[in-house]
């Protein structure tokens, strides 16, 4: 299982694959379809779809959705978007990394 990092500008220690556009990240996340780790930012750049987009997108794919995801996006309405939508499908607060709130699927 693979660490994804979405993000156009941050990139993590403990990354496997980062994409910095969301063609590229719905391209990997189709190819690889086991993301143990999601490193979430929304706002990716000019025409490209939100991190919100792609998570969205991703629970109405037929791919398991990580076990865990780290909201990295500094836009608090966003961030706020993407902490509820992830409630609804199942993933619970876990703490912070750093200032990054920190979401677990139930298993």
């Amino acid at each position: 299982m693979y660490i994804l990092t979405i993000d156009d500008m941050r990139v993590f220690d403990d990354n496997d694959i980062v994409v910095k556009h969301s063609n590229s990240a719905k391209e990997i996340i189709s190819k690889v379809r086991s993301i143990k780790k999601l490193y979430l930012d929304n706002d990716l750049g000019p025409d490209s779809l939100t991190g919100y987009d792609i998570l969205k997108w991703w629970a109405n794919e037929d791919i398991p959705l990580p076990l865990e995801v780290v909201v990295t996006t500094s836009n608090p309405p966003a961030r706020n978007n993407i902490e509820a939508y992830l409630k609804l499908l199942g993933y619970a607060a876990s703490g912070h990394m750093g200032s990054a709130p920190v979401y677990k699927r139930a298993l």
